[in-house]
């Protein structure tokens, strides 16, 4: 039987409470759409120096007018060439300590954009409408690649490049992201968990 993501059940409960609680754009002083959301650990992507080589790229393809908030995972930071609180290679990236979850909504769904090498992110971007440039080769989400919501680009510079250019455009003109969660609704309809318990429900009644 098809149930659906919980995962999608947990965004869709904790977006408002997000809203209503977060204060994380205040707080770095980020206005909606104006800036990206970074997230790297990969040892395929931080380590032997791939790490700063990535961030050019990424500070690249952002261009003068979207800045780049990187909440930083604790292992990723100890890969850089200085302390993350002093790191200002690239001016337009802003390195913060990791979030947490309602924090990190309010990120990714007022972003005009995600970079990312993490499965549940590209998840999260899906399910809030934020377009995604995935710094792998490959998604187990193969599903928000089909629906036209996530580019995968592994660290190739050019491909990073292009695909933050085609979020550009779309935003530029006017054309967001539109993800049909209802009509197609590849990870369900939001109530994952209510199917989960009644269809558990229904085998222990029945044994």
């Amino acid at each position: 039987m098809f149930t659906g993501d919980v995962g999608y059940d947990a965004v869709l409960f904790n977006r408002q409470l997000a809203e209503k609680k977060s204060t994380v754009l205040e707080k770095l002083g980020l206005t909606p759409r104006k800036f990206a959301v970074l997230t790297v650990h990969r040892s395929e992507n931080t380590e032997s120096g791939k790490l700063t080589r990535l961030l050019g790229h990424l500070a690249e393809a952002a261009g003068p007018d979207m800045r780049i908030v990187f909440p930083i995972h604790p292992r990723t930071a100890g890969l850089l060439p200085r302390d993350p609180e002093r790191f200002n290679q690239f001016p337009g990236m802003r390195l913060i300590k990791p979030v947490g979850f309602l924090d990190m909504l309010q990120l990714v769904s007022n972003a005009r954009m995600v970079f990312t090498d993490s499965g549940g992110v590209q998840k999260e971007a899906f399910f809030l409408g934020t377009p995604c440039v995935t710094l792998r080769e490959e998604t187990e989400w193969t599903e928000t690649v089909h629906a036209g919501a996530n580019l995968i680009t592994g660290l190739d510079r050019q491909k990073i490049i292009d695909a933050a250019a085609q979020w550009h455009v779309a935003m530029r003109e006017g054309k967001p992201l539109m993800v049909d969660l209802q009509g197609s609704a590849p990870f369900g309809r939001g109530d994952a968990a209510r199917r989960v318990i009644d269809e558990l429900v229904r085998f222990v009644t029945a044994s």
